[in-house]
């Protein structure tokens, strides 16, 4: 089962304060080995999906934002929900 959260933050970047709707899907553990004793599967690493992005109350149509700043939102949101940084809205 995949728990996935669908959370709001505002996050600080260079003095500029963007609000970010995301859903997160925490990262899965590795199973070494399986109760049978077959060799277990690798864990999945966290997921982000960034869902609206504002600064001052202006959405930023999602396109707009260069690759590199995209990855870099993603990995920041990640870095903060791993360290217990956000409260969920709603599970679903």
């Amino acid at each position: 089962m995949v728990l996935k959260q669908k959370l709001y933050t505002d996050l600080l970047i260079d003095d500029v304060e963007l609000s970010i709707d995301f859903e997160y899907i925490p990262s899965t553990p590795d199973v070494w080995y399986l109760a049978n004793g077959d060799p277990g599967y690798p864990g999945d690493p966290a997921e982000v999906d960034i869902l609206k992005v504002s600064l001052w109350g202006i959405e930023i149509p999602l396109k707009s934002i260069p690759d590199n700043i995209f990855e870099y939102l993603q990995e920041k949101l990640i870095e903060n929900a791993e360290s217990g940084q956000y409260e969920p809205d709603g599970d679903y």
